[in-house]
């Protein structure tokens, strides 16, 4: 029953608290100090994120990682009820409740199938394509077409990166991704391209809760993380 689903999906929750929390207590014991649950979005989690962790596991071979791969809702709710330390995400969101750190700016890029687009592509070009986005960027995308008197024909909206790059290559539409998203693409089915004229920009920010206690592991990775923004391209 749906009474039924409800309280398995809370009960999983809380025994994933639980678990979270014997964690912390061990980590401030020192027995689990280097454990590092992280959340990561699918539009970073095999791109930029991946670089940053493989980095940081390569510089400290002790720490240990638990990733957690979900949309960026998601992963602030699990940030919420302790379920993970800390998590890499997308703007936007309501940023009130979080310490947040900028990592990387990104443009957006567009997503289809092998042959469906080529050259110069403009908002103007995918105002005649059906379109796949993310569905709490949707009022953001219709507004950028609007302010250039056009109207996108909106065919899918999703929560994942994975999702929409798969739905384009297998020509559901064009998706709008972020630039780390194209390696998500796979080349014998898909392409990805710069939209030239597209004035939407995404950033990656690491979010983790105020006044909370954060693991020595997890300290050390948001000071690599920090450290090495002023480095990363956008």
């Amino acid at each position: 029953t749906e009474t039924g689903k409800l309280l398995y999906d809370r009960a999983q929750n809380l025994l994933k608290m639980e678990s979270s929390l014997r964690q912390d207590i061990d980590a401030c014991s020192q027995n689990e100090k280097d454990v590092i649950r992280l959340g990561v979005v699918s539009s970073v989690v095999c791109t930029r994120a991946g670089e940053w962790i493989s980095s940081f596991i390569s510089e400290n071979g002790r720490v240990r990682f638990e990733i957690t791969e979900n949309n960026t809702y998601s992963l602030l709710e699990k940030l919420r009820g302790d379920i993970i330390h800390a998590a890499l995400v997308r703007t936007p969101f309501p940023e009130t409740e979080f310490v947040i750190h900028s990592l990387a700016k990104e443009r957006m890029n567009v997503v289809c199938a092998r042959g469906v687009l080529a050259g110069n592509v403009t908002m103007k070009l995918l105002a005649g394509q059906p379109l796949i986005l993310y569905r709490r960027w949707e009022n953001i995308v219709r507004e950028a077409f609007s302010a250039i008197g056009l109207e996108p024909y909106v065919i899918c909206l999703c929560d994942d990166a994975r999702t929409a790059v798969d739905l384009a290559e297998r020509h559901a539409g064009v998706s709008f991704v972020p630039a780390s998203a194209a390696g998500l693409v796979h080349p014998e089915r898909g392409e990805c391209f710069e939209i030239a004229d597209c004035p939407i920009e995404s950033e990656i920010v690491l979010v983790y809760k105020k006044n909370t206690f954060i693991p020595e592991s997890v300290k050390l990775f948001i000071e690599y993380l920090l450290s090495d923004s002023s480095d990363m391209p956008d």
